[in-house]
């Protein structure tokens, strides 16, 4: 196992990782989060708008819904609203059928056209008699993608002014910002809450805590979820007191949940890492820079690692260990000083007693192997001749050869300030104590 001398093993994102990861993803949930709930909503009301077949399905018939189609462009036409676009995938799909490229028809979304006008779907036999006056709104409205038409002004990142929160996007564009948000919301909530991986997973709906006011400008938010680590099966509920931007991105990770319902997971299985790749180029890319989002390094970025470093923060602070310790939900203060690696606390002072242990111990073997040396009972097995020599060489030490025949009486303490040095290479293990048991074998057995 690890001795412990070294700090704990997840090292701590550099302020150059740290600094742009966490304000891009501050910005995406309080600027761009609200935008990007409305987006998702509208997703989802599209998607069972679309689902339901309509009562008349023209799509079976051979009849032209020509009134109904009339009708919807006319509404298009007056509404200035551009016809909806496919996505490119989809175009490409249609030139390869045998559509023309030169088509005007072939980017337009014409299933969703047939949605709007109450059938299921297009029928490309229906070109025939809708194929002008769909080409004629076209000429006079144009065409764009569907979701996030209406560009709500943002602030730029960077203080350059306003611009539109997103531009258009497609269905699949549109599902991946709001995942992109998502990861923002786990990023913020993970980086400045501390929570471990377990922790961050069994947020559930509905786990905002309603704030509490104590005093002018001064109000505690709460998140609750289980401890998992060191618990029994199925975790134990806990709270966490966390500032307002994680709070304010748990409330935006309810709005962009699929179906948020009381009591069902907020983020469920999180591969974070994944997520967090997905986060970064989405912000070192052409979305990310239109925003002015400073470009995130290349490097990994985790979980344990925003834990490593919010311990380091709060630990370093006047009274910090101890209240990194209870933030963090850390069994043991020791626990804590090895995630902020502060020198002279327990864990230094357990290592210091540990060493001192060690010390004695070391020279308690040695100093009851000179007295039996003296007594006449050697050392056996392997080492035995260097470690006769060394006590052949304390012992002239304690007997000057000028003392003639006056016998000399030397303390205990001089004696063991000879053995010192011995002792010091000695260590704690079995191999150590080979020397020592072939004695102990040649005692029991009279050899």
């Amino acid at each position: 196992m690890p001795s412990g001398k070294t700090m704990n093993k997840t090292p701590p994102l550099e302020d150059e990782v740290l600094q742009p990861m966490l304000t891009a993803a501050l910005y995406l949930v309080s600027i761009i989060g609200p935008h990007a709930a409305e987006l998702n909503r509208q997703v989802s009301e599209a998607d069972r708008r679309w689902a339901q077949s309509s009562a008349g399905d023209f799509a079976k018939a051979h009849r032209v819904p020509l009134a109904a189609f009339t009708q919807l462009l006319d509404r298009y036409a007056r509404d200035g609203e551009p016809l909806p676009l496919l996505a490119d995938h989809h175009r490409q799909d249609r030139i390869a059928a045998g559509w023309s490229a030169d088509d005007p028809l072939t980017p337009i979304a014409l299933n969703l056209l047939a949605r709007q006008a109450g059938s299921a779907q297009f029928n490309h036999h229906w070109l025939r008699d809708l194929r002008e006056p769909i080409e004629a709104t076209l000429r006079s409205v144009g065409a764009e993608c569907w979701f996030a038409r209406d560009g709500a002004l943002v602030e730029h990142a960077g203080g350059q002014g306003s611009l539109a929160w997103s531009p258009p996007l497609h269905r699949l564009q549109a599902v991946a910002l709001v995942g992109i948000v998502r990861t923002a919301a786990a990023a913020v909530i993970a980086a400045v809450s501390g929570m471990r991986a377990s922790e961050l997973m069994e947020l559930q709906i509905g786990c905002r805590r309603p704030a509490e006011e104590s005093g002018p400008g001064m109000v505690r938010y709460r998140l609750a979820s289980k401890v998992i680590k060191g618990q029994p099966l199925g975790g134990t509920m806990d709270e966490w007191v966390v500032i307002e931007p994680a709070y304010q991105a748990a409330g935006l990770a309810e709005q962009l949940h699929v179906n948020p319902r009381p009591g069902d997971l907020l983020f469920g299985r999180l591969a974070f890492s994944i997520r967090y790749q997905w986060f970064r180029n989405w912000v070192n890319g052409p979305e990310g820079q239109r925003l002015g989002l400073a470009p995130v390094p290349d490097t990994p970025v985790n979980l344990r690692a925003l834990r490593r470093t919010l311990a380091i923060e709060l630990a370093y602070r006047p009274g910090g260990v101890l209240a990194a310790k209870i933030h963090l939900k850390h069994v043991a203060v020791a626990t804590t000083e090895g995630y902020a690696s502060r020198p002279g606390g327990a864990q230094a002072e357990l290592l210091a007693e540990v060493g001192k242990h060690e010390s004695e111990r070391n020279l308690d073997l040695v100093w009851a192997e000179f007295l039996n040396y003296q007594q006449g009972i050697m050392p056996a097995g392997p080492g035995a001749r260097e470690l006769t020599e060394f006590f052949a060489h304390v012992d002239s030490q304690l007997t000057p050869a000028d003392a003639g025949n006056v016998k000399v009486q030397r303390s205990d303490r001089e004696i063991l300030s000879l053995l010192t040095k011995r002792a010091s290479t000695l260590h704690l293990g079995t191999a150590n104590f080979c020397w020592l048991s072939k004695v102990l074998d040649n005692q029991h057995y009279g050899d």
